[in-house]
Parts: C-alpha cells; structure tokens; sequence
C-alpha cells in the first residue's frame, strides 16, 4: 500500500515540473526574462517569436502578380491567388463570332446574322459586313431547249446542252409542220391528217364529197335525190336570200346583206330589187365576196327601178361560192312609220350552159319597231330571221 502512493506521487511530481518548464517563459515571473527570437512577419503569418510563440502585429499583404478577367493575382511570395477577378473585355458579337472578350476569349449569347448580298443561282450571298458567302443558292430556273437556242437558264444565262428541234403544229395533208419558235416548216406532210373537214360539193343536178383542203374524194359524184326541191343527201337547195333587220323609230339609215347559198355555178346574175321609196333611199350598193371574180355593173340610179348585172364567161370550179352577193345601204325617211316594210328580190341567173338557174328567194324586211331606243343602233341593225315566221303570218 505504501509502495503504490509512493509511485502516483513521483508520477504527480514529475507532470508538475515538466509543466513549469515548458511554461517557464510565459508566467509572470519569468516572462520578462524570455528572450524573443522574432521571424519577420510574412503574407502567410505576422510577426512571431520562434521561442514563445508571441505575435506582433499582422500578416503582410499578398503582393505582385497580375489578375485577371478569369484567374486572380498569384503572390510573388507565397504563390497563393487572392484578389479578385477584373471585368471582361468585351468585344461586340459580330456575323463571325459572338460577344467576345479580348483578355480571356470567353463568349456570351451567338453570333449576328450576315446581312445583305443577293444570292445567285450558283453563288450564296456575299455579307455586306464581313464579306462570306451565306445562305441557299437559288438554283437555276431552265428554260427549255429550243430549235434556236440550248437550255438556258433565265435568270444567269447559263446554257447547257444543245439546242434542240422544232415544235410546232402537226402536219396536214397539204402542209408540213410549222415550228412554234423560229416559223420555218419541218417534217413531211401527212396525207393522212387533213387539214379540214369533208364538204359537200354541190352542182346544178349533182353532187360529191370530198375534203376541201386536198380535195381528195370522200363520196363519187353522184345526181341529188330530191325532196321537195332539196336534196335529201347534201341538202342542196339553192337559195338567194335577203336579211331581215330592226331598227328603232328615229334611225337615219339601214344596212341589208342579200347572199347566195348553195351556188349551183352562177357565171350570169340580174337583179333587181322592188320596196317603198317614200320609206327607204338606196345610198350605196357594194358586190359582196361571193361573185369577187365576176364583173360587176351598178346602175347608174340607186333606185328600185336599177338593175345589178354580174358576168364571168371564164367561171372555174374555185369561183363558184358561197356567201355575200351585196351589200345594200338605205337611208330611211324621217316620217317613216313603224311596222314592217318589205325589199322583193327578183333575179335572173345562168350557168355555163347558158341555162336558167332556179333559186328559192327570201325577201328583206324592215321592221322599224318604236319600243327600241335610237341608241341601240348597233344592237337592232343585224340579221333579225328569227322574226321571218312573224313576218310571214302577218303578210
């Protein structure tokens, strides 16, 4: 027992000295006698005694190197960074490139778009700030080949290919092929396609079909089969005919057109014509198309009493025609009543035999009507024969 406090005492005692001498500068007895071995102060620590630890003042500030817009000051003593970052140095985004800074090269937001310049059909447009070519081509716009030119674009005129043929019509039976661009004809005629369709060809007692632009032969010539004077096979019935025309009260003057239909071969005409000259004043008389080959006399006096003489002795088969024999202008009397006034046609007609020619004829009518206006002139002055059945009950 006594042995064992013996044991915690020295234990005891030794702490006791041990703590005396590693605090023998600090107490207040002793401090003064510590004698300090300073080390400079530093960035890292002030100034401090190696011996007792004691401080005086502070740390030194972090000095040299240089920041900046992404990386802090580094110190030239301790190497660490402090500090604080410097401002970006911005550059404007451009068409090339985005806001930029100068210092560090970081970007914000995205580069401007090119602007002006005109595409072409091969070549972008060209920025009117930096100078690159941007954006889609146009692509040519082709025109086709033509016999006279290769395919060429309509826009930059650049060709490719050769030039290529004629298109045109297709060819007829008595033609060739006419080319839409150039009008020169190529290709052969084609006996096959006519160029019309088949006619009648109507004589006195005969007739035939055929095609009027070659003239080859549809149906033999063949005599009429007659129904009532017309021909039930190529309706033949030759007729000269007068119009019928309206007018309103108070119209000066009047046009009427007298034709031959179904032309039998007529190389003599007489005719002459019969009407009220108190109401109508025949001004002008002119022969139509269908006699263009014939002689023509006017009498001397426009009147109802004159005879239109018509002659070819050297007729051939291309003077026989159709259509218009005269034009006949009338002046209408100022105190001319309405109602309807008739134009009798007489004529006289022979053919190459010197034969006479039977026509059914169709007199003209005037029908002076008070309920159209004067200014409807150009509208009532025209062929009116679908008031012949009228005409005709009331005669």
């Amino acid at each position: 027992m006594k042995r064992r406090i013996v044991t915690y005492t020295l234990v005891i005692l030794s702490f006791v000295f041990a703590a005396i001498a590693f605090s023998s500068c600090s107490l207040p007895s002793v401090r003064e006698e510590c004698k300090h071995d300073w080390t400079e102060a530093s960035c890292k620590a002030p100034k401090t005694c190696t011996l007792c630890g004691k401080i005086d003042g502070k740390a030194l500030p972090h000095i040299g190197g240089t920041a900046t817009c992404d990386t802090k000051a580094k110190c030239k003593n301790c190497k660490k960074s402090y500090g604080k970052l410097l401002e970006h140095t911005w550059e404007e985004a451009t068409c090339l490139a985005p806001k930029t800074c100068t210092e560090c090269g970081e970007t914000e937001g995205e580069a401007l778009s090119h602007v002006g310049g005109t595409s072409t059909c091969e070549q972008g447009a060209i920025c009117d700030t930096c100078g690159t070519e941007y954006g889609n081509l146009l692509g040519h716009t082709w025109v086709e080949a033509t016999c006279q030119t290769p395919k060429t674009c309509s826009v930059c005129q650049k060709t490719e290919g050769e030039i290529g043929g004629h298109v045109g019509t297709e060819p007829s039976c008595i033609a060739k092929s006419i080319c839409d661009i150039c009008g020169e004809e190529f290709g052969e005629i084609d006996p096959r396609l006519h160029a019309s369709e088949p006619r009648w060809y109507k004589q006195l007692n005969t007739h035939y079909e055929a095609y009027a632009c070659c003239g080859v032969i549809v149906s033999a010539q063949e005599n009429h089969v007659k129904e009532d004077g017309v021909c039930k096979i190529c309706g033949y019935d030759p007729q000269i005919k007068m119009s019928t025309v309206t007018v309103g009260k108070g119209i000066k003057q009047v046009s009427f057109v007298i034709e031959v239909i179904d032309n039998p071969g007529i190389i003599g005409l007489e005719l002459s014509l019969s009407y009220d000259e108190s109401v109508l004043t025949m001004v002008n008389a002119t022969s139509g198309a269908a006699l263009e080959s014939f002689s023509f006399t006017s009498p001397d006096n426009l009147s109802a009493s004159g005879k239109f003489l018509w002659d070819n002795i050297e007729l051939s088969a291309n003077d026989i025609k159709d259509g218009e024999l005269l034009v006949l202008t009338f002046d209408i009397a100022e105190e001319a009543l309405e109602g309807y006034y008739n134009i009798l046609i007489k004529v006289k007609a022979y053919d190459s035999n010197f034969s006479l020619l039977s026509f059914k004829l169709t007199n003209g009518v005037l029908n002076i009507d008070k309920d159209i206006a004067v200014e409807e002139e150009d509208e009532t002055m025209k062929d009116n024969s679908d008031l012949k059945d009228k005409i005709d009950d009331i005669l």
